[in-house]
Formats: structure tokens, C-alpha cells, sequence
């Protein structure tokens, strides 16, 4: 089910839809570490595609931030390392 809700085109393309909330990228970011927490491999397409999104994003409030952060340390931390320490 998660993934048919995941945005193919536009600003959000990769992400999921944020449902008009003041938490910029956080539902995106919750979904991701959901799936990631469930085994999901981040060789797939379509996690591909979200961590895409999470890593153009800019988290400003601590609920976002702290699910930005979270989202890829499970996914692939050495990658991500300076934008895990911005968060």
C-alpha cells in the first residue's frame, strides 16, 4: 500500500504526499523509515526514488529533522554522513 502512495512526478516526486502539514518533509521521512525498518532494500527503485527525495530536502522543525535524520541513518549512513550531521 505504501508504495502506490508514493509521488511519481513534481516537487515531491519520490516522496509522499505531506497531506497540506506544517512538517515539510516528515511524512515522507516516516514512510521511508517504515519500509526501512521492515527489511525494504535501498537497491530498490523505488526507495531509490525516496531517499532521492529525503536527501534534496532541507528539514527545518525537530519532527521532520528528527525523521530526516533517522530515515538515513537506516538507509545508508556512510553516504549520507554530512547530511545526517546538518540534521
Amino acid at each position: 500500500f505504501l508504495y502506490s502512495e508514493q509521488e511519481n512526478n513534481g516537487a515531491n516526486r519520490g516522496g509522499w504526499r505531506e497531506y497540506e502539514t506544517a512538517y515539510g518533509c516528515g511524512s515522507s521521512a516516516l514512510v521511508t523509515l517504515a519500509l526501512l525498518s521492515a527489511q525494504e532494500r535501498t537497491s530498490d527503485p523505488r526507495m531509490k526514488k525516496a531517499l532521492d527525495y529525503l536527501r534534496r530536502t532541507r528539514p527545518v522543525k525537530t519532527y521532520e529533522i528528527a525523521l530526516h535524520c533517522m530515515a538515513l541513518c537506516a538507509a545508508e549512513p556512510n553516504r549520507d554522513m554530512a547530511l545526517i550531521r546538518k540534521d
